[in-house]
């Protein structure tokens, strides 16, 4: 009996602690306040060695607006000069845009596989020459992101969409394409006769025109052709700084930006700190007074 009693008794206490953890247990929960877009979380028999990190898609972000703003300065001067899944303005908005939608659904495919074959498609319809060049710009892209990539058929596309292009810009909006995939891949040789036989040496006066030139110092930068890298970068930042009446203003100054940086970079890999310096202050004084001006 008094061993009955005693079972009991220690019975009642395991209840009452195990209904005392649960509830200061909870309370400590419930004043701690997790946030629930940070709990971690399981699924059924889920042991803790595979459990996962379920996190809220409505957590608030915590990013300083000065960290991000310095981040997309770093990206716009990113060393890589591929611009992936974008296609040339339209001349004739109009015209193009139903072949240019379809371009740009076949550029966000699951695969390019998938794009290739939804461009084929489109093509095998009644189409004009725009829509044709803005089909075959997206190809070019899409066979160069295939595993392996296939350049051959890339540069036939994009050769196919600067001969459908309807004006200079569109065309060389298509070179610029062909040349970053080239560059991407690894063919500076390649991009660069690309450039030679489609860019040539002229006054530039375009946004493309600039930027053309500062991909082919980036292309003579890599060859060790320390010189004519110079004067590639140099020619994009006197003709930016120059503002011409062809190219807005932020637009301008956002390329001469560009090239100095470059420039500045150049010069300190070949130990020419003193010129780097220069360039520097003196391109700094020069944009602000750009700047101010109306």
């Amino acid at each position: 009996m008094k061993q009955g009693l005693i079972a009991v008794a220690v019975i009642v206490a395991l209840v009452l602690m195990v209904a005392a953890a649960s509830y200061f247990g909870g309370s400590t929960a419930r004043k701690g306040g997790f946030d629930k877009g940070q709990r971690f979380k399981a699924k059924p028999g889920t042991t803790r060695k595979n459990a996962m990190l379920l996190t809220s898609n409505k957590r608030t972000s915590t990013d300083d607006p000065k960290a991000a703003i310095a981040r997309r300065g770093d990206e716009q001067e990113d060393d890589s000069p591929l611009t992936i899944k974008s296609l040339s303005k339209p001349s004739d908005e109009k015209r193009a845009q139903p072949a240019r939608d379809r371009a740009m659904k076949a550029l966000n495919s699951a695969s390019p596989e998938t794009g290739l074959r939804s461009l084929d498609a489109a093509l095998a319809l009644p189409h004009d020459r725009l829509q044709g060049a803005y089909l075959y710009e997206a190809m070019g892209q899409l066979y160069a992101q295939l595993d392996p990539p296939d350049y051959e058929k890339a540069m036939a596309a994009f050769e196919e969409a600067r001969a459908m292009a309807d004006d200079v810009e569109m065309a060389q909006n298509i070179l610029l394409k062909s040349v970053q995939v080239l560059m991407q891949g690894g063919l500076d040789d390649e991009a660069r006769a690309q450039l030679e036989a489609g860019s040539g040496d002229e006054a530039l006066s375009t946004e493309t025109q600039f930027r053309l030139h500062l991909l082919w110092g980036q292309l003579e930068e890599r060859a060790g052709k320390a010189v004519e890298a110079e004067r590639m970068y140099r020619k994009v930042l006197d003709g930016a700084l120059a503002l011409p009446e062809s190219l807005e203003r932020k637009m301008a100054l956002g390329l001469a930006r560009s090239a100095g940086l470059r420039l500045t970079r150049l010069y300190r890999a070949n130990d020419r700190d003193g010129a780097a310096k220069s360039l520097t202050l003196d391109l700094k004084k020069q944009l602000k007074a750009l700047s101010k001006t109306t």
